[in-house]
């Protein structure tokens, strides 16, 4: 079989003819979600506030205004971090397409990150306990090569998170049927490839 050259195009594609991405409506994900993130930052404080009176009952000669000042500053940073996440939230969406899957957030630092369902290895269902308590879950989204998630979409609804789910692994089943080669024809004798 020739590799003809003369069969390659890479014509230019103008940006006027590109469907507009903005006029696609993002699923945003669940409200419930800001009490899991705001429960998690009340965590973080109290494990702040121990830690500090444990230092200071530990340490008799420990020097209280530092130590205030330290403590002072973690919450300040804390209670930033707190201030943030409710900025943020409202622009934690996703969206779903026939042939891809985009997740976007941030206002200050804007990023959207999308995959194309043809490029989706594996898929994790997750649920901590705070998600448990309002019903939520986490969809973890894998290409090839890397141990860690491409994607994680939080704050879904655990039936919803599920109905995603499976229709990535069906979509991962589908492209994984049609790239395999069909042998069930009987021309061929099987090869024995085996070194004796």
């Amino acid at each position: 079989m020739e590799n003809d050259i003369s069969t390659f195009t890479n014509a230019a594609k103008p940006i006027s003819d590109l469907p507009d991405f903005e006029g696609m409506v993002m699923e945003p994900i669940q409200a419930a979600y800001l009490k899991v993130l705001l429960m998690q930052k009340g965590l973080q404080l109290v494990f702040i506030c121990l830690l500090w009176a444990v230092v200071f009952f530990i340490e008799r000669d420990f020097a209280i205004f530092p130590g205030l000042l330290a403590a002072g500053i973690l919450v300040f940073l804390l209670g930033l971090s707190t201030f943030m996440t409710i900025i943020v939230f409202p622009t934690r969406k996703f969206l779903l397409r026939e042939h891809d899957i985009s997740y976007e957030r941030g206002r200050i630092f804007y990023s959207m990150t999308t995959i194309p369902l043809n490029r989706i290895q594996h898929v994790s269902l997750g649920q901590g306990p705070l998600e448990k308590l309002f019903d939520l879950a986490h969809l973890q989204i894998f290409t090839a090569g890397g141990a860690q998630a491409d994607m994680v979409l939080p704050g879904l609804l655990y039936n919803t998170a599920e109905k995603i789910k499976q229709q990535l692994l069906y979509q991962i089943k589908s492209q994984e049927s049609t790239d395999q080669p069909n042998h069930t024809s009987t021309d061929e004798e099987p090869t024995n490839n085996r070194l004796d």
